[in-house]
């Protein structure tokens, strides 16, 4: 096991899973690095906008813009 966390880290590794990994990607189009900085956004608006995380995000609803400009590229499946 490594060093405890600590707020003042700036590089960190972590191993992670498929399922954490398919995330990352679909985030970021392919690109892992650029999924990770993607979730962080994602993360910073939600916190921003309240979101804890003691939340129970079952509670959080989005409201995604409909037509042509608002439509994923692809239809993913991610856990």
């Amino acid at each position: 096991m490594g060093r405890p966390p600590s707020p003042n880290t700036s590089d960190f590794r972590r191993t992670i899973g498929k399922p954490e990994q398919d995330i990352l990607v679909a985030a970021g189009e392919g690109n892992t690095t650029q999924g990770f900085y993607e979730v962080m956004a994602v993360y910073r608006h939600f916190y921003n906008q309240g979101l804890r995380p003691s939340m129970d995000l079952n509670n959080v609803m989005i409201i995604i813009p409909l037509g042509k400009a608002g439509r994923p590229k692809k239809d993913l499946s991610i856990s």
